[in-house]
């Protein structure tokens, strides 16, 4: 291959090579119940469980898409015990708008659907603060009170219990409330639409979840090329091509 032909191909391969070019992105999602004194809280969807009671068993993946496709949750009067809306930075949902100590709102697994504009993932923090009435998950406590086989997580990503213990409970409806942070949920993230579930067990009286978080990833994006960039690449390659055959040619 003569000099101008191998520029030619180094050339082409520089230019097509940036097809596979990524930038290193920051983005921080905020995750929310939301605020609002009644009405839809529209941006979550629910799985409705037993009223007074826990699930009956640990949630299946059938579980999770009915919590996606539920019903929206719905903003619900507070109790006096709970902490304000303004002290956790978002307002109460349940299963019910009107709830009283007779007629309370019962369990229900929470989705909320967000987007990731990355392709693969570095690292991600989720760090969730808010109030819950009675608990989020289910302890060994409460399971054995209620029948059930064992312990049941309280937050998952996409269907994925969050590592370790996500279980809180006991009294956590007032200020300060609960506080849950996990520094290593990168592996549990997709590129596009992703949901977080919040379970909300409710073991007697009203029911209600109240929560402000935030997401914080660092991954890569694929840099996608212009379409002339396409074009003038595809012209080089042919031209390299076209040369190299022209000089075979000669050389016959």
């Amino acid at each position: 291959m003569g000099l101008s032909g191998m520029k030619t191909r180094l050339l082409v391969l520089c230019v097509l090579g940036m097809v596979a070019s990524s930038a290193f992105a920051n983005q921080i999602v905020v995750l929310s119940t939301g605020t609002g004194s009644q009405g839809e809280a529209s941006n979550l969807t629910f799985l409705a469980g037993p009223s007074d009671g826990p699930f009956a068993s640990p949630f299946s993946s059938a579980d999770f898409a009915s919590a996606r496709s539920g019903d929206a949750g719905l903003f619900t009067n507070r109790n006096g015990f709970w902490a304000t809306g303004s002290s956790l930075g978002a307002d109460w949902i349940s299963t019910k708008a009107f709830q009283n100590v007779l007629d309370g709102g019962g369990s229900a697994l929470f989705a909320l659907d967000f987007q990731l504009t990355d392709n693969s993932f570095t690292s991600a923090t989720l760090t969730l603060n808010g109030g819950v009435d009675n608990s989020i998950g289910v302890d060994a406590t409460v399971a054995a009170n209620f029948g059930l086989a064992g312990p049941v997580q309280g937050v998952y990503l996409n269907g994925s219990p969050l590592s370790g213990d996500s279980i809180l409970t006991g009294g956590i409806f007032s200020a300060p409330a609960f506080s849950l942070q996990r520094t290593d949920v990168a592996s549990l993230l997709v590129h596009g639409t992703n949901t977080l579930y919040v379970y909300m067990a409710d073991t007697g009286g009203p029911s209600g979840l109240a929560f402000t978080g935030t997401l914080d990833v660092i991954g890569t994006t694929v840099v996608p090329l212009p379409a002339g960039v396409w074009l003038f690449g595809t012209a080089l390659a042919l031209l390299g091509g076209s040369k190299m055959r022209n000089s075979r040619f000669r050389r016959t």
